[in-house]
């Protein structure tokens, strides 16, 4: 008589414990992102497949053991009758449940009733791995990678990932002057990538390296805060993995003069800021850490409303900023 084989059911626990074991195939790339080491294992087919130019820059040469290991599959897992446990998130093309501790991120398309895509994380998000259909293997041969994780964008497990380690990711720009860092937080049409347009060519202003212009980290070390770039960048393609003492957090305003000036109210530039934190799925804890550390970033960080117009005629601006931290 024929045998029938049943598929075995995905299981997500195991398929992390398979992320510690070396497999001798994997290829890996590192990349390190505000001061975090991030590897990545490939298939060796895509083993030279190029990442895109933002991500790219952010690549290091493979040191001790890494904080973060991620890994690409493309052996689509059985998933028929799977339990994915409490259902946390739904909205296109998002659907994010939690398991036993492990975090299920499904990609489904508009329309369409079964995910394309899946990502499984630990619950610090420090051990991750992405699934895509056998078929996606061809398309991502062509390359170059925007992505570590595959996903539209790296800021889902990013956000979760800094805030365990007294960060913050930011809907803003950054970028450093003359050895200092400077954050400009806003959303859409705030004037970010403006701003990081007008430094880059302000022939007032000599140092000039643009982070990024629209995902930036600021994270606490010991008693200061350090501003860092990520490759999410936005219409400026600039990024930079470098990183700088933050100086002041300057929140753009377009207008018919270039100068610094006080915010309208005391709480002002809380509610601004609290406005651009990147939420990746805002569970309670996860609010609660954040909060806590916006609120030590704010009372240890210069905020100023930063008026500018199209001229780029800035360096006026930087010497009223020496002024005020001397």
């Amino acid at each position: 008589m024929p045998q029938h084989h049943t598929a075995r059911l995905f299981d997500p626990r195991n398929a992390l414990a398979q992320i510690e074991k070396a497999t001798g195939q994997d290829c890996r790339r590192c990349f390190r992102v505000a001061g975090i080491a991030v590897a990545l294992e490939r298939e060796p087919i895509l083993a030279d497949i190029p990442f895109a130019p933002a991500l790219a820059a952010f690549a290091v040469t493979g040191g001790r053991r890494p904080a973060v290991l991620y890994r690409h599959r493309f052996d689509w897992p059985h998933l028929a009758g799977m339990d994915w446990g409490r259902e946390l998130y739904r909205r296109p093309p998002w659907i994010v449940s939690q398991r036993n501790g492990v975090w299920l991120y499904r990609c489904v398309a508009a329309g369409a009733r079964q995910c394309h895509r899946l990502a499984v994380f630990n619950n610090a998000h420090t051990r991750g791995m992405f699934f895509g259909k056998p078929t996606e293997r061809t398309r991502l041969r062509t390359g170059p990678w925007p992505s570590l994780s595959l996903m539209p964008t790296d800021q889902v497990w990013l956000a979760r990932l800094v805030a365990d380690r007294h960060a913050l990711l930011l809907h803003a720009a950054a970028a450093i002057v003359n050895g200092r860092g400077y954050v400009f937080p806003g959303h859409a049409g705030a004037g970010k990538s403006t701003m990081a347009r007008l430094l880059r060519s302000c022939p007032d202003l000599r140092h000039v390296e643009i982070l990024c212009d629209d995902r930036i980290v600021v994270r606490r070390h010991k008693k200061s805060w350090t501003v860092y770039g990520t490759w999410c960048h936005g219409t400026v393609a600039d990024v930079s993995p470098a990183s700088a003492p933050l100086s002041a957090i300057l929140f753009p305003e377009q207008a018919n003069r270039n100068e610094i000036a006080p915010l309208s109210l005391p709480n002002d530039a809380h509610l601004r800021l609290l406005a651009t934190l990147v939420r990746p799925l805002a569970t309670a804890d996860w609010w609660e850490k954040e909060l806590d550390i916006l609120r030590q970033l704010l009372a240890e960080t210069p905020c100023h409303r930063l008026r500018f117009d199209l001229t780029g005629r800035l360096g006026l601006v930087w010497e009223q900023l020496a002024g005020e931290t001397e």
